[in-house]
């Protein structure tokens, strides 16, 4: 499958650029598109959303050596927030889980990014750490057996 790198771009720039200009940093179209093409050549997944032919949502992510998961970007448009977006991509997400079966999901979330605070709390996600005006998160053991069992059904 193709990845629609101009929408995953385009996304991004819509739900990114206030919590980057709180972060007093600014969104880059051309350097997102660029960091995001070699991403994917080096082997990063992503799973898509669409609603009448348009991205609306998607969750890019790595499986590491380690044998942790790492979740780059998590992105739903502000007008598909309701939740069936998000239910299908975690669901389409839990099976590409439950085949490599990690140990741990991490995940960097902004500080000023609420939205995206508020669900990986509900998603039993803890904070591990401050960094760079980022929080660690991550779900491990129970919680994230839990959590793959919820969206597997």
């Amino acid at each position: 499958m193709e990845v629609n790198i101009e929408g995953i771009v385009e996304l991004d720039k819509l739900n990114m650029s206030n919590i980057l200009f709180n972060s007093k940093d600014e969104f880059s179209y051309e350097a997102r598109k660029d960091e995001l093409i070699k991403e994917v050549s080096d082997g990063v997944k992503i799973i898509e959303y669409n609603y009448n032919l348009r991205l609306v949502g998607y969750i890019q992510y790595d499986f590491l050596e380690n044998g942790n998961c790492f979740i780059l970007s998590l992105q739903v448009h502000p007008l598909h927030r309701s939740g069936a977006t998000l239910k299908a991509l975690l669901k389409s997400f839990s099976k590409e889980l439950n085949k490599e079966k990690p140990n741990v999901l991490i995940s960097y979330v902004h500080i000023s990014n609420l939205v995206s605070i508020q669900l990986h709390k509900r998603l039993k996600f803890e904070i591990q750490k401050e960094y760079e005006q980022k929080f660690k998160f991550i779900i491990e053991g129970v919680n994230l057996k839990n959590l793959i069992a919820k969206f597997d059904e």
